[in-house]
Parts: structure tokens; C-alpha cells; sequence
């Protein structure tokens, strides 16, 4: 009987997956906006194949003749240097590496956690699930970019500092979804019938429900990334993210405000490409969205 439920179960969420699939094909802008975002990715995962200079690197040769103005694109250097001589180009791909990573780590991270509480919240009810939920409203109710500031000026410095700080004030609005969903399909007839087969809780957790509460956890997550690359950009720039010498799009900002009617270069493709990320984001977020609504299937 457990089999036949089981099978039944995995039949039903592989046609479903299928259909999702098709669904967000017929999405023009998010799939043009997934396949910007896989060659982001690529650009900065092959960053030290794809450079040709080190991004830290300060070339003394060009310091008796820059004479510490940054220079305009070129053949040698085709999106310009800062005025330390070093390659912005360099600088963007290794900036993209350490802001995209620190996006997916916040995204992982604050996910896992919110998937997690929001799953022991909704199956279990009761007195765990108030004191679950009103721990999400006291996190809910600090304003979380002040505190971002405060808590980063207190610890070292990193990325991973970043990336803590991050997921640890971003994962209440995922517990909430999963709650709601898991409130709505534990009283479902096929979770009905596992309980009636004595499956474990922890199974019926795993195998019947997360799975059918995974949609709108997917496309929060799509949401998190930009969120993330965001608030690391906002920190960065104010001198709290990633420490120098190493790059990020946010200290690529942080380093080009001196330069702004100067040096337009410094500003325009960090913010260009912090733009396109999080636009791409956002478009394959709402095609997902779109996907999962079965009112939108045909």
C-alpha cells in the first residue's frame, strides 16, 4: 500500500515538473534572462582563465605616466584601469565571482533555514508552531539593513562575514511560505493515507510534502540572489563588505565615486552589470511564478 502511494505520489510530481518546464520555455524574457544569467555565471567561474591581468595588481610601469588618473578604455586595457593602473575588466569578472558567490551562499543558507523552520512549524501546529512564528515576527520587526551595519563593523571583515549576516536576517518570508503551504497539503488525501500506512513523520516530511511545497520556495530563492547581491553592493560600498584589495561589484562602485564626471568607465560596468543581474533574477523569478500557476497551464 505505501508503494502504491509512493508511486502514485512520484507519477504525479514528474508530470507536473514537466509541465512547469514547458510552461516557463513559452516565457521569452526569463528564459533570455537565464541564459544571461548562465553566462554571468561562466564568466565569473572561468574568471582566472578568461582575465588577462590580476586584478590586483598595480602596474608601476604606467605611474609616471597615468600619474593617478585612471585611464580610458583601450586596446591593452578594454574596459579602462582605476587609478592604481589596475585592469578593470580583471576586476569586474572577479567581482562578479565573489558577488554572485556571496548571493547563492545567502540564498542556500537563509533557504535551508527557512525551509527547515517553516517545515517543523506547519507539520507539528501547536505550541511549536506560535513559538516558531513569533520568532519570525521578532525578526520581521528589526530593521534589518541598520543591523547589517552594526553587526558587520563589529566582526572581521570577510565575505563569509557577509554572506552570515546576509542569510541570517533573510530567510523568515521562506518560513512563512512553506508554513502556509504545509498547513494547506498535510490534509491532503495521499499525506491522509501515508499517516494511515504508519510512515515516519520525517518520511512524510521529505517525501509527500516538501516536495509539493517546493514552488514558491524556488522562486523566493530566485528573489534572495538579487537581494543578496544587492545588500553586499550597499555594504561594500560603504566601505562594511568584502575588504579590499579584493573586488566586488559593490567596492568597484565604492572605489569609482571619486571619479564619477571623470571617469565614467569606473561606474558604468559595475553598475551594468549589477543592473542586469538582478533585472535577470527578478524575470526568471516572475517566469517561474508564471510556471507554477496552473491557472496559466495549457
Amino acid at each position: 500500500m505505501s508503494d502504491t502511494i509512493n508511486l502514485n505520489t512520484s507519477i504525479v510530481q514528474q508530470s507536473l515538473w514537466r509541465s512547469t518546464l514547458r510552461q516557463f520555455r513559452r516565457h521569452r524574457l526569463a528564459s533570455a534572462s537565464l541564459a544571461l544569467l548562465v553566462v554571468f555565471i561562466l564568466l565569473a567561474v572561468f574568471a582566472n582563465v578568461i582575465s588577462p591581468y590580476n586584478p590586483n595588481d598595480i602596474d608601476p610601469r604606467a605611474a609616471g605616466v597615468t600619474r593617478g588618473f585612471p585611464q580610458q578604455p583601450s586596446i591593452e586595457h578594454p574596459f579602462g584601469t582605476d587609478d592604481l593602473n589596475r585592469d578593470i575588466f580583471a576586476r569586474l569578472l572577479y567581482g562578479m565571482r565573489v558577488s554572485l558567490a556571496v548571493g547563492f551562499l545567502a540564498m542556500f543558507i537563509s533557504i535551508g533555514l527557512g525551509v527547515t523552520i517553516g517545515a517543523l512549524a506547519g507539520y507539528t501546529g501547536g505550541l511549536l508552531d506560535n513559538i516558531l512564528m513569533r520568532l519570525v515576527d521578532i525578526f520581521l520587526s528589526v530593521p534589518s539593513f541598520i543591523l547589517f551595519l552594526a553587526l558587520n563593523s563589529i566582526f572581521v571583515p570577510s565575505i563569509w562575514t557577509v554572506v552570515l549576516i546576509l542569510s541570517a536576517f533573510s530567510w523568515m518570508d521562506v518560513a512563512r511560505l512553506v508554513r502556509a503551504e504545509f498547513l494547506a497539503i498535510k490534509e491532503r488525501e495521499f499525506v491522509v493515507a501515508a499517516h494511515a500506512v504508519g510512515a515516519a513523520p520525517l518520511r512524510i516530511i521529505l517525501v509527500h510534502l516538501l516536495p509539493n511545497a517546493l514552488a514558491p520556495v524556488l522562486v523566493a530563492a530566485t528573489l534572495a540572489i538579487p537581494a543578496a547581491i544587492l545588500s553586499e553592493s550597499a555594504l561594500s560600498f560603504i566601505g562594511l563588505g568584502v575588504p579590499p584589495p579584493n573586488a566586488s561589484l559593490g567596492n568597484l562602485l565604492q572605489d569609482a565615486k571619486a571619479w564619477l564626471t571623470s571617469a565614467w568607465w569606473l561606474w558604468v560596468t559595475p553598475g551594468l552589470v549589477i543592473s542586469l543581474t538582478v533585472l535577470a533574477f527578478n524575470f526568471v523569478g516572475d517566469g517561474l511564478r508564471d510556471a507554477f500557476d496552473p491557472t496559466l497551464r495549457r
